[in-house]
């Protein structure tokens, strides 16, 4: 590799290392936006609703689910966070009558011992009928409450808001941890670049130190 080759590398990635800063810090500078308008947002709806509530009282976090979720890839060499979200769902009717998730869990090992208790007799028909029933109960869909539900139906506009500000602050993290690896793999680019051209600069050097060694020698001889 030429060192003239290694030099338009070395400044193509030095390029691309500023692009990939500069597009960092300005979505650093939207995570704070967000999470500054979000917790304004809060504070809003706590001032308008009671400070009690809106606060940690108003949701079990044993029940929690998770709306957003990141998926890891690293095809291209550097980790890239990917994010997702899923949307709040309902309640289906079935889900209605059996009740919460606690009761349906019970409902499913219940079945299940039924289930075993038949096998021993050797009851085929009513094997069949249990079994039907446990893979029903396994796929219903489990259901994601919206959080503003946690304080009541009808919230204030600043808790949606707030809401929305600290989705966009998630989106914006997992763009930032994105950029942030990409920053260091282009800085890992960069430094081995430097290294080979240092490497080859030696080489040239070398070689001229022989051949005007070589002529010097010709010339007292």
């Amino acid at each position: 590799m030429e060192v003239a080759n290694i030099c338009q590398k070395l400044d193509e990635a030095a390029i691309k290392y500023f692009e990939i800063l500069e597009e960092l810090t300005e979505r650093k500078k939207r995570l704070q936006d967000g999470l500054r308008e979000g917790f304004f947002s809060l504070s809003k709806a706590r001032y308008s609703m009671g400070s009690r509530s809106v606060g940690s009282l108003q949701y079990n976090t044993t029940n929690m689910k998770a709306l957003a979720s990141v998926e890891v890839s690293d095809e291209c060499g550097s980790c890239t966070f990917f994010h997702q979200r899923r949307e709040p769902t309902k309640k289906t009717a079935k889900q209605k009558q059996a009740g919460s998730d606690k009761d349906r869990n019970a409902e499913v090992q219940s079945t299940e011992s039924q289930v075993r208790r038949r096998k021993a007799e050797e009851n085929g028909p009513e094997e069949s009928e249990l079994e039907e029933r446990i893979q029903e109960l396994s796929i219903e869909e489990v259901t994601i409450q919206d959080p503003l539900k946690w304080f009541g139906i009808l919230v204030p506009a600043a808790l949606r808001q707030g809401q929305n500000a600290f989705i966009e602050a998630v989106e914006q993290c997992v763009e930032i941890a994105t950029l942030q690896n990409k920053l260091m793999a282009t800085q890992l680019e960069y430094q081995e670049l430097m290294k080979t051209k240092m490497e080859l600069n030696d080489k040239t050097e070398n070689v001229d130190d022989t051949e005007e060694g070589e002529t010097n020698v010709g010339r007292t001889g």
